[in-house]
């Protein structure tokens, strides 16, 4: 089961079956992008990019 997006009213609270739409959604790019480094020194804690182990070995 899909849920509306929580924004304005619907943030922070239970989730809510999303408006009905006719026809296929297009998912052919993708969506906005998330805000990248430098943060402020207050934030860099909690929103700095994470390090991702890069092994050939699986591959």
């Amino acid at each position: 089961m899909y849920a509306a997006p929580p924004f304005g009213a619907r943030r922070f609270r239970p989730t809510v079956s999303p408006e009905p739409w006719d026809g296929v959604r297009d998912a052919g790019s993708f969506g906005p992008t998330p805000p990248k480094p430098p943060y402020s020194e207050a934030f860099e804690k909690y929103l700095s990019d994470p390090v991702v182990p890069v092994t050939t070995a699986s591959i």
